[in-house]
C-alpha cells in the first residue's frame, strides 16, 4: 500500500528554493482564474474526455491550481507519493508521467470537498510545466476509469501543457 508519508528526496524537491523564487517572480500564485488557463484545462478535459482537469503549481506546502475543471478546489495538501511519482520516478517521456490508481495515497490527505471526487481514481497523466530551469507544476489529466493513452493523446497533453509554458512565458515578460 502507498501512502503519503515523507520521504526525504520529496522534501527537498518540495522546498527547493529556486522553484519557489520562480513561482514568486512570476507572481502566478493565489491569482484569480484567467481565461487563457481555464481554455487550456478545458481543451485537456475535452480532448481526453476525462471528468477533470488541472494546471497546478507545487508550492511549499501545497498544489495550487491556476485552472481546474471537474475538482472544484483551488488547493490540495502535498502528498509525498504523489510528488514523487510526478517528479522523482523515471520515465519513458522525461516530461509526462502516466500514472494509475492513486487512491490508496491519498487516504487522509483528501479535502472534505474533494472527498467523493477522489474516490475511485483510476488513471493521472501529467505533462510537466518547467520554466526557467525548474519544474513547477503539471497539467494534469484525472479519470475514474483506467486507460492506456495513445501516442496521439499524450501528444496532445505535451502541445497543451507547451500553451501553458507560452502563457508563464507572456507573464514573465510583462512583469519585467
Amino acid at each position: 500500500m502507498v501512502t503519503c508519508e515523507a520521504d526525504p528526496r520529496v522534501d527537498a524537491m518540495v522546498s527547493d528554493s529556486q522553484r519557489l523564487r520562480v513561482l514568486d517572480q512570476l507572481g502566478i500564485l493565489d491569482t484569480e482564474y484567467e481565461e487563457a488557463f481555464d481554455d487550456i484545462v478545458s481543451l485537456a478535459a475535452l480532448t481526453w474526455g476525462v471528468p477533470a482537469a488541472a494546471i497546478n503549481f507545487i508550492d511549499k506546502d501545497r498544489f495550487w491550481f491556476k485552472a481546474e475543471v471537474g475538482l472544484g478546489a483551488r488547493e490540495l495538501p502535498i502528498c509525498p507519493y504523489i510528488c514523487s511519482q510526478t517528479l522523482l520516478e523515471p520515465n519513458p517521456y522525461a516530461d509526462l508521467v502516466v500514472g494509475g490508481d492513486f487512491c490508496a495515497a491519498l487516504q487522509g490527505k483528501k479535502t472534505p470537498q474533494l472527498a467523493s471526487w477522489w474516490h475511485g481514481l483510476q488513471f493521472y497523466a501529467g505533462a510537466l510545466i518547467r520554466f526557467n530551469g525548474c519544474v513547477l507544476g503539471a497539467l494534469s489529466i484525472f479519470d475514474h476509469a483506467p486507460r492506456n493513452p495513445s501516442e496521439r493523446e499524450l501528444q496532445v497533453l505535451i502541445l497543451l501543457r507547451d500553451q501553458v509554458v507560452r502563457e508563464l512565458a507572456s507573464r514573465s515578460a510583462k512583469r519585467g
